[in-house]
């Protein structure tokens, strides 16, 4: 197994990228590359040398989701021939995959025509986990989808475009981002037993601050003291849950463009999930916010714990618990700056309780990647289902992506 020491690190990597930093100037002189070197990749490596040294392992994250396209188009293509003419072979098997994937498609739709009475509102599938052979079939070939733009639906229903919008816009915008729920809910319940099922002891406390700082005209803010009365009313003790919801954001560099939509997870505790699926985001402190251009200043953090609407209100809600964010300085003198990113701990009040609070689900900006930082004790007791339960601490993935990496930049 090969093992980074003094004479491996000075040698080979620092001798590697001081080379590369010696002709960059060229390379953009000889036109090889435009203007800059502002590539994540290039960021980086700056980080794993000092990361190896301080934190004694390097960053713990994979490369998984940037180098999945090429396991599905090169990898496994090239492991279904016979190790000859690699290229050609690659390229004969995407074809046939195309044409199997074209087959599967046109025989699936004449077979719908012949049952009518199954076809359902698209907007109540769309959650819905595939069967098995529609599985099957989207390993044979995955054509480029039209990106839905949401921000269009947004409008189309701000303009009522739309004869029959409903009042409670389940897609709305808010800055460079828009946010798609599902008609439906996925749940009814009360509050008590929300409280039980998403295991929030303090989701009533929370709900009952936020529609005091609404009656007072008080702005919305994560971890302040609270003053309202457990035992005032609300407008309603039951409440409709979703379990999943979609963001778009638009491109960092051209905002005409916008981004596929990504799905974020806000399940309760079950069976497949024991601690729950809950994604973290970003969110603006206040109504307004100038996301991404200025980074995380003026945004928080947080973790989903539940996205909800109260009856007789025209308002998605959510419940977040939110991280005090530490943010990577020049130099390679703590484990934070040699990562070259954000650090984050949960943040607790004084009883030692994780804070949550309730804000609109319009605050939401962008979701983020989240990195449980081991260190160099790793806790036994983690696994994939409790790796984010257990941790305490955390790096924000600047790397997940590129639109995230330019807006993260920003702060550093």
């Amino acid at each position: 197994m090969p093992i980074f020491n003094e004479q491996a690190l000075d040698l080979k990597l620092n001798a590697a990228l001081a080379t590369f930093h010696s002709y960059k100037d060229a390379i953009i002189s000889a036109g090889g590359h435009s203007k800059h070197f502002r590539i994540p990749k290039l960021k980086l490596m700056q980080h794993v040398v000092p990361s190896i040294c301080v934190l004694g392992a390097p960053m713990q994250w994979s490369a998984d989701i940037t180098e999945h396209a090429h396991v599905t188009e090169i990898k496994h293509p090239a492991r279904a021939g016979n190790n000859q003419n690699y290229y050609a072979q690659i390229a004969c098997h995407l074809d046939h995959s195309k044409r199997c994937f074209r087959f599967d498609l046109a025989t699936a739709i004449a077979s719908s025509h012949h049952h009518p009475e199954n076809n359902n509102d698209p907007a109540d599938d769309e959650d819905h986990e595939p069967d098995n052979e529609k599985i099957d079939s989207m390993l044979y070939y995955s054509p480029t989808r039209k990106v839905l733009d949401y921000f269009k639906v947004a409008d189309m229903l701000i303009n009522d475009m739309l004869n029959k919008a409903p009042h409670l816009r389940c897609t709305f915008m808010s800055g460079t981002t828009a946010i798609h729920l599902t008609i439906k809910p996925h749940h009814w319940m009360t509050i008590k037993e929300a409280t039980t099922l998403f295991k929030l002891p303090d989701l009533c406390p929370a709900i009952h601050d936020y529609l005091d700082r609404c009656t007072n005209g008080i702005e919305h803010s994560i971890g302040s003291q609270r003053h309202a009365s457990s035992n005032s009313s609300l407008p309603s003790n039951r409440i409709q849950i979703w379990t999943k919801i979609h963001v778009q954001t638009r491109n960092y560099h051209d905002t005409a463009v916008v981004e596929p939509a990504q799905t974020m997870n806000i399940a309760p505790p079950s069976q497949e999930h024991p601690c729950g699926l809950y994604d973290s985001t970003v969110f603006s402190t206040h109504t307004k916010s100038d996301w991404p251009s200025s980074g995380l200043n003026g945004h928080v953090v947080v973790q989903f714990q539940i996205v909800f609407c109260m009856l007789g209100m025209d308002e998605f809600l959510t419940y977040v618990q939110h991280f005090n964010v530490t943010s990577p300085t020049l130099g390679h003198t703590t484990d934070v700056n040699a990562a070259g990113l954000h650090a984050l701990k949960h943040a607790t009040r004084i009883n030692g309780d994780w804070i949550g609070d309730v804000l609109p689900v319009s605050y939401l900006r962008s979701p983020v990647y989240l990195v449980p930082c081991f260190g160099k004790n790793t806790n036994s007791r983690l696994t994939k289902h409790t790796s984010h339960k257990l941790s305490n601490k955390f790096w924000l993935n600047h790397y997940w992506n590129k639109q995230i990496y330019y807006s993260l930049s920003n702060d550093t």
